[in-house]
């Protein structure tokens, strides 16, 4: 009576993991990007964010502070608790731009936050729509 039980129950886990097998694979079009932070410098027009990129290298990027308000906004910020590292994560639809999200200290103290960032060019590089990160 128990060997029958036993077959019964593996009989059904092979069917069910055969059905799930089965099953069509359904990817999203959503995906996001995980950054760490090395330095933010502000700037009256927005920040400017290095980043590590994975070849061992520094990048930078710009997000305007228009981004951080109103009903479309594509920046938001979320404090970092404990002890982790400052990073950004950078979400993308159908390979386009959506929105980042900057998880830095909120102590203006912290050395990730840096002085101010003077360009001459600098009402430039603020006026943009989307972001890259070449990683």
């Amino acid at each position: 009576m128990r060997k029958k039980i036993v077959i019964a129950a593996a009989g059904l886990v092979f069917v069910c993991s055969a059905a799930m097998w089965a099953a069509e694979t359904v990817y999203s079009d959503l995906y996001y990007i995980y950054v760490p932070v090395v330095r933010v410098l502000q700037h009256r027009d927005g920040y400017v964010v290095y980043y590590q990129k994975k070849s061992y290298g520094i990048g930078k990027t710009y997000i305007p502070k228009k981004w951080f308000s109103g009903t479309g906004r594509k920046a938001t910020f979320a404090p970092l608790e404990g002890y982790m590292d400052p990073y950004m994560t950078v979400y993308y639809n159908k390979g386009e731009f959506q929105r980042v999200r900057l998880n830095l200290p909120s102590n203006p103290s912290d050395p990730i936050w840096d002085g101010l960032y003077t360009d001459e060019n600098s009402a430039e590089v603020f006026n943009i729509d989307t972001i890259s990160i070449q990683y």
